[in-house]
């Protein structure tokens, strides 16, 4: 793990950091090809060690814990170059195929339903994006209206706030029946677009999940909530966590070996 405050479901191809070695006494650095872009740097209060991310498009976050000394920062990028540049390879190779355009419709397995999208055009409008019911109890139809000119960035992103809303209610509703069947407790829960995990328990008891989670199986759904719940009395992936997490769900290591390779479940038009 790379954050010791919280405990994270991760994909480990995201996560783990192989330590490399930099020559200290070489007297020019060497021009970086286009793979060793720097990663985007974001300063955190809350992270307490230095972390590296590489998200679907090849693009790279270094989360740095506030007060970190330069020298530090500087020292763990260089020490992980050949990791960064592997797994920028590795995530473009695994995303680069996937269909990039706008689907007609996104099936949210984990809830069961079907959303169509819509595009209408409305000159001079800013965009807007509407959730209505379609034909059928599961059917539902998303409708993006807006100026021609709203670039495609906006429409995926409003897209996703409405993918985030749906995830809130879902996690708010399917929550609270299995923490009271484990006995657990939890302050809130939050939904965001994790680049790297599909779930975090912090340990002032907030539980943060991934949108993405909508497109699961339900009983991979459901063995997320089990897991970021197990987490309320086990911090770590001790032993007794993973007894609490089986004697809530059988065959728990085989989902969770399943969780671990669904990095395909997102349309690519969202990535």
């Amino acid at each position: 793990m790379t954050r010791q405050h919280r405990s994270s479901y991760s994909s480990p191809e995201q996560l783990s950091l192989f330590e490399g070695s930099v020559d200290s006494a070489t007297p020019e650095p060497v021009p970086a090809p286009p793979s060793l872009i720097e990663p985007a740097v974001r300063i955190s209060r809350r992270a307490r060690r230095l972390a590296l991310h590489v998200g679907y498009d090849g693009s790279a976050e270094l989360v740095v814990p506030q007060g970190t000394p330069e020298r530090d920062v500087r020292q763990f990028l260089d020490s992980h170059r050949d990791w960064l540049v592997q797994a920028r390879e590795a995530q473009l190779e695994r995303y680069g195929a996937f269909d990039r355009s706008r689907p007609e419709a996104l099936t949210l397995t984990a809830v069961g339903e079907q959303w169509r999208l819509e595009r209408r055009e409305r000159p001079g409008r800013r965009l807007a994006a509407r959730l209505r019911p379609g034909t059928a109890p599961t059917e539902f139809v998303l409708r993006l209206d807006g100026d021609e000119g709203v670039a495609e960035s906006q429409e995926r992103e409003a897209v996703k706030r409405q993918l985030r809303r749906r995830a809130l209610d879902y996690f708010q509703q399917a929550l609270p029946p299995i923490a009271d069947a484990m006995n657990v407790s939890y302050a809130r829960v939050q939904v965001r677009a994790q680049r790297s995990c599909w779930g975090s328990y912090s340990s002032t008891g907030t539980i943060s999940m991934n949108y993405a989670a909508l497109f699961l199986p339900p009983e991979l759904a459901y063995y997320l909530c089990v897991h970021e719940l197990a987490h309320a009395r086990h911090l770590d992936h001790s032993p007794a966590f993973w007894k609490l997490v089986e004697r809530h769900v059988p065959g728990a290591r085989e989902l969770d070996r399943r969780l671990a390779s669904r990095h395909d479940v997102l349309p690519g038009w969202l990535l």
